[in-house]
């Protein structure tokens, strides 16, 4: 028997929190994992998310050594799959957070190819 895992409850704004490890499931029954590095009031999830695949569930001993470095992409996802419990919550503000910085995003307006710099608070 596979013991209970910590859930988000409801769709409350204060269901993720920085520092939170979360699943997210692929096809094939195939699981990628997350880490919530900032949430803003709205829901908005600053992420770092890792391209190496689990065929069961991880567990915060499969995640807790990924370093910011081993994240495949850094980006921004809204809550629903976390409120939802689509995306299982692995380990709750777990880790050091201060190597889990908010990176400058660069990005390129596509007709004008103007480049433009971007943080969140």
């Amino acid at each position: 028997m596979e013991a209970s895992r910590p859930r988000w409850s409801g769709t409350a704004r204060s269901a993720c929190v920085a520092g939170d490890w979360f699943a997210i499931p692929l096809r094939f029954g195939l699981f990628a994992v997350g880490r919530a590095a900032a949430v803003d009031a709205g829901g908005a999830i600053l992420g770092y998310f890792f391209a190496r695949f689990f065929e069961r569930l991880p567990s915060a001993a499969d995640v807790l050594a990924l370093t910011p470095g081993d994240a495949d992409i850094i980006g921004v996802c809204d809550e629903h799959g976390l409120c939802s419990g689509e995306w299982p919550l692995i380990a709750a503000r777990a880790g050091d957070p201060r190597p889990w910085s908010i990176p400058i995003f660069r990005t390129i307006e596509p007709s004008t190819g103007t480049l433009r710099w971007s943080t969140y608070d």
